[in-house]
């Protein structure tokens, strides 16, 4: 299809399309609350915003809700859209992609493919695929001078880290000094060497 943004060439037959191949979500909007956490960051005034995809039911302001991995219940203090900027709306419904922000200060709260659900009326069941976090700390090795890049290139070789692809690994270069921040790095592959 020919579409241009700036012109608006094939916009509307664009988004005809859209709607007509890709489904729209299936879901039970009586069924008790159920959303995926699918990311969260935390915001120095706000806490954590957790972002959601709601997969059953529906989440309004001021409900409280239970982290179906921990059983932690928090109340709703804001739940909205982002368009692209966080826009507050009256709640998300089956299908409907959104935030919450429940004035947690601990990220670990809201765990990436935890299941959310209604603290009175809570689902029985959460969705499939999530499991724990596994913590890990990435690094990265540079040369203080030109003059050291042959010694850097001679004591790092080829490795590969299950789910991370290929990298280096760092042998024979003495005694390596590596700065931590405070707050520790998640990710999901785990190298050995």
């Amino acid at each position: 299809m020919r579409v241009s943004g700036k012109t608006g060439q094939g916009v509307e037959e664009l988004l005809d399309r859209i709607v007509a191949e890709i489904p729209a979500p299936s879901g039970d909007a009586e069924a008790p609350a159920r959303a995926m956490i699918f990311d969260s960051v935390y915001d120095a005034y706000r806490g954590v915003v957790t972002y959601v995809r709601m997969i059953d039911g529906t989440l309004a302001p001021r409900q409280r809700v239970q982290m179906m991995s921990t059983r932690a219940t928090h109340e709703l203090l804001e739940i909205g859209v982002s368009s692209p900027e966080p826009v507050p709306s009256r709640g998300l419904g089956v299908g409907e992609v959104g935030y919450l922000i429940t004035g947690v200060k601990d990220v670990r709260q809201s765990k990436v493919g935890d299941t959310v659900t209604d603290a009175r009326k809570p689902a029985q069941q959460a969705l499939p695929g999530y499991t724990d976090p596994k913590p890990m700390v990435f690094s990265g090795l540079y040369p203080i001078d030109a003059s050291d890049y042959s010694e850097l290139a001679r004591g790092a070789g080829q490795a590969e880290a299950l789910g991370c692809g290929a990298g280096l690994r760092a042998r024979d270069l003495g005694r390596p000094r590596v700065r931590l921040p405070l707050a520790g790095f998640w990710g999901r592959c785990t190298s050995r060497s």
